[in-house]
């Protein structure tokens, strides 16, 4: 999925590509080779931290205009609802953004232990460590980060450094332990993830970011645009203290009857009357919605099924 912050100059469209373009190729071409250190589950891989830091050090070395998201996400088709990852690269200065999803697998993991026997874990066991393989596979094919040997499916428990280094049966307890942490941890990481992206700020942020992706096109050029534009700014660079100025400066853009306005407006001129009438309906039956914040103002206007084109980036 590919998303310019469209507006009405075709020539910014292009500039704010162009500019990505060139700071996704500085990224690519500083990337150090990083090694698959990591033992486990049959296979040697990359330290997702590992790679997430030397992101980061070549995004500030050669201060680009970019940030990158990751989170789980799923989506209703016909075969039923689906869990991928979402990998969003954006650029910090113009809000134009790329992302694309990579499945996370449901079935039972299968794998070959130490002995080369099977072993079967269900999908609650496994699916945490799932998580960040997914994320780990994402970047790097997305950024094409090397190693010096590709190991992904290379079996580790004939490995002879391993065996002359300390007896098999201690190589088997200590690959075992080091498992049972990682396991442990990335399942923590993932529940308190959840439960942030879930109820917390920053899922609101981004339902918030990708309403005004749409909603900015539906205004008129000037002051209201360049507010919209500004507040699209902050949510995408996490910036708290310039969203709560901008709030402060332009107290309307806290109110929620300015943003339904806006989407009424919008309905009338396109003749979604029926959306129209969707909107009145769950502002009748939401009658304290005029007393919250716009945060979860949208939040609550996501789980309706019926606005989903509202946040379609």
């Amino acid at each position: 999925m590919e998303n310019l912050s469209n507006n009405n100059n075709p020539q910014e469209n292009i500039q704010a590509k162009i500019s990505f373009r060139k700071d996704m190729k500085t990224l690519k071409m500083n990337l150090p080779g990083i090694d698959k250190s990591l033992k486990g589950y049959g296979y040697k891989y990359q330290n997702f931290n590992e790679i997430v830091r030397e992101i980061k050090n070549v995004i500030k070395k050669h201060n680009l205009e970019l940030d990158i998201e990751q989170y789980p996400i799923s989506i209703e088709g016909q075969y039923g609802i689906v869990d991928y990852i979402r990998t969003t690269f954006y650029s910090t200065s113009t809000g134009y953004e790329f992302s694309f999803d990579t499945r996370i697998p449901t079935e039972n993991l299968q794998w070959n232990n130490e002995n080369g026997s099977k072993v079967t874990n269900t999908v609650y066991q496994m699916f945490g460590s799932g998580i960040t393989y997914v994320k780990r596979y994402a970047l790097v094919a997305a950024l094409g980060i090397e190693s010096e040997i590709d190991t992904d499916a290379a079996p580790i428990y004939n490995n002879h450094e391993n065996e002359n280094s300390m007896p098999s049966k201690q190589v088997s307890v200590n690959q075992k332990q080091e498992q049972k942490r990682e396991q442990k941890q990335e399942k923590n990481q993932l529940n308190n993830f959840n439960k942030n992206l879930k109820s917390g700020k920053a899922y609101c942020y981004e339902i918030f970011r990708d309403a005004l992706f749409n909603i900015k096109n539906w205004v008129n050029e000037g002051e209201e645009k360049n507010n919209i534009n500004a507040l699209i700014r902050a949510l995408c660079t996490d910036n708290d203290d310039a969203l709560e100025d901008l709030f402060e400066k332009n107290a309307e853009l806290k109110s929620i009857e300015y943003w339904v306005n806006i989407l009424k407006k919008y309905f009338n001129k396109t003749n979604r009357f029926d959306d129209l009438n969707k909107l009145k309906v769950f502002m009748s039956d939401n009658r304290d919605v005029y007393k919250t914040k716009v945060l979860k103002f949208f939040c609550m206007l996501k789980k309706e099924r019926q606005f989903n084109y509202i946040f379609a980036v």
